[in-house]
């Protein structure tokens, strides 16, 4: 059987009467710890991975996790406003696109008991924040922060460096859950405004980081220094680092959906 290109007419099954096959005891771990194929509803995206790809693709090591907290605000919004992001003025914000406290104790427990209560408890916690910034601006979370070094486009100075916060963050989320299972993974995100790797928190294997860099392309030199520090930076941590999409493919112009690939 062979496999050419995505859709049916890539696929070369030839027929056959019977088959059969010598006699095999072979045991092999798998390359990858996990895999996932992330999907959209884009017409390419639909051409590429058919409706019936669960035939063939499995997930291996923990489900797919993407932001975890985008329903939050209509969960918890109304009797805990504390698990959300406090703005300059001390007023905390829920909707969709609100970033989370991450220094409240509550919030790291209601993750791991929603977690637990799952009955997944040998997957990982998915502690990924929102589709935005790290914008809280309580004391607490101010306190957990470490240098307010940024790179030096706008879509990263405009923000306070907060990756020294969400790393403490992931480290608190994985303390909680591991009195449940020792091994346990903490999924988090290091983007946006907390891309940056962590200077003086020091995290262990079980937090695997996504690594979602948006420096623009073409890239010069000078930048993908600045990147390449980071994923230095991300190592020496301790985390085990993940490169999420956008490090491999980056969508340059969102009208003809033209992608750029930056790895070889």
């Amino acid at each position: 059987m062979r496999w050419l290109w995505p859709s049916e007419s890539g696929e070369v099954i030839p027929p056959r009467q019977s088959v059969s096959t010598g006699n095999y005891d072979i045991r092999r771990e798998p390359a990858l710890e996990f895999a996932s194929v992330r999907r959209f509803d884009w017409r390419w995206n639909r051409r590429l991975l058919r409706a019936d790809q669960s035939r063939y693709t499995r997930f291996a090591g923990c489900s797919s996790q993407g932001h975890a907290f985008i329903d939050w605000y209509k969960r918890y919004g109304a009797e805990h406003p504390e698990y959300f992001e406090m703005d300059s003025q001390g007023r905390r914000l829920n909707d969709r696109y609100a970033s989370m406290c991450v220094s409240c104790p509550a919030l790291h427990q209601q993750i791991v008991d929603n977690w637990r209560d799952s009955g997944y408890t040998q997957l990982a916690v998915n502690a990924k924040e929102n589709d935005a910034y790290g914008r809280c601006q309580c004391e607490n979370c101010k306190a957990w922060d470490g240098e307010d070094l940024r790179w030096p486009t706008v879509y990263y100075s405009s923000y306070r460096n907060v990756g020294e916060r969400y790393a403490k963050f992931y480290q608190a989320v994985w303390e909680k859950a591991s009195q449940i299972n020792p091994q346990v993974k903490v999924g988090g995100y290091a983007y946006m405004n907390y891309v940056y790797a962590p200077r003086h928190t020091k995290l262990n294997k079980n937090i695997l980081v996504g690594f979602v860099d948006d420096l623009p392309f073409p890239r010069t030199k000078a930048y993908q220094d600045l990147v390449d520090a980071e994923i230095k930076a991300w190592g020496e941590s301790g985390a085990s680092f993940i490169p999420a999409p956008e490090l491999l493919f980056e969508q340059l112009c969102h009208a003809g959906i033209i992608l750029q690939p930056v790895c070889s």
